[in-house]
């Protein structure tokens, strides 16, 4: 008899061992408290938290500016953050840390943009809050992090916020500020030539992909930019928009280029998503449909590389997928706190999406 109470009891433990444990260790389900970021797993077709400790959930309790995949390993994910500086998991997101660099960049910075360059040694480039001012911090290589300052907006409050580099030549950067700039240097950052001055501050670039001489630039009200010289002339894009489009903030606006076609970019404004093709000559606003009430575009636009019919945008706390290139679209997953800001689809591991929060 004791014998078969002590098999019973034996096969009780096991038993708590294989369902009960795992129900309190699973990862939780996209309406579980969100804190920063959540993922897909199915291309974006469902979205989930992943689970974490106690220490690093607090870490990752942070408003998340922009995802940024490492260009060798995979496996490498960075966030940039307001108020945290840069994070980075290096085993696909499931723990996380601060990331460690010597030099001018502090763990308490405001990140507006992370940039590699995709030719060894890899050079890094953020753009950067700190101390009350716009800096751009530079590092010669990605495995040796020794960020140094190579642009610092003139004025205190004034912010550098976005980034673009000539893919085949990393010193050939581009930068938008604060200030109304669209700057450009080719030295690497010694030397910087003002191609624009706008009269508000500009907050996003687009550089057509193996050419220059394309350049789009987005301004807090709203308005969109386009010089088809490098910079010499520029003309406004006209975009068949409701005057709500044009809200004042940088909230919820974007430049996105698609990366199935080089002559294809998305523009999110508050108001509505864009897109444009034959690189701004034919311009289609996307008819989302959501609740009434509903929060206004918040930024997020991500195209499936693997299948550009594919389109993922961000409504508030919604994300919406389309399955037809923007004909139909269809909810697929929804934060319980926070506004979705950026989706990024993993180059190289396309069914694996990323959404970054803001709270």
């Amino acid at each position: 008899m004791k014998v078969i109470i002590g098999v019973i009891l034996l096969f009780l433990i096991i038993g708590l061992l294989l369902f009960i444990v795992p129900f309190f260790f699973r990862e939780r389900d996209v309406s579980a408290d969100s804190k920063g970021i959540m993922i897909s797993r199915d291309g974006g077709r469902s979205w989930i938290q992943p689970k974490f400790s106690e220490e690093i959930a607090k870490l990752l309790d942070v408003s998340v500016t922009e995802i940024v995949f490492d260009p060798i390993n995979p496996d490498v994910v960075y966030l940039a953050t307001l108020g945290k500086g840069i994070l980075v998991s290096r085993d696909k997101g499931f723990s996380w840390e601060r990331l460690e660099a010597e030099g001018a960049l502090r763990q308490s910075s405001d990140i507006f943009r992370i940039v590699f360059g995709e030719k060894p040694p890899f050079p890094v480039y953020v753009a950067v809050f700190q101390d009350n001012v716009g800096v751009l911090l530079k590092s010669e290589s990605k495995d040796t992090l020794f960020f140094r300052e190579i642009y610092r907006a003139s004025r205190d409050r004034f912010g550098v916020f976005d980034i673009v580099l000539d893919q085949e030549n990393s010193n050939h950067i581009f930068i938008a500020t604060g200030e109304g700039g669209v700057l450009y240097s080719r030295d690497g950052g010694s030397t910087w030539k003002a191609l624009k001055w706008f009269p508000d501050s500009v907050i996003r670039l687009l550089i057509k992909p193996g050419s220059e001489s394309f350049i789009l630039a987005l301004l807090l009200d709203g308005r969109v930019f386009r010089s088809d010289d490098q910079g010499v002339a520029w003309e406004e894009v006209m975009l068949p928009a409701a005057r709500s489009s044009f809200i004042r903030g940088s909230y919820g606006r974007n430049l996105v280029a698609d990366p199935t076609r080089t002559d294809t970019y998305f523009i999110v404004l508050r108001g509505g998503l864009f897109m444009a093709d034959q690189n701004g000559k034919s311009i289609k606003k996307f008819n989302i449909i959501f609740p009434p009430g509903e929060v206004v575009f918040s930024g997020g636009v991500a195209v499936d590389p693997s299948d550009p019919k594919r389109i993922l945008a961000a409504v508030g706390n919604r994300i919406y997928a389309s399955e037809d290139r923007g004909v139909s679209w269809s909810l697929v997953g929804e934060a319980k706190n926070g506004k979705i800001v950026t989706l990024m689809f993993n180059p190289r591991e396309p069914r694996v999406v990323w959404a970054g929060l803001q709270r």
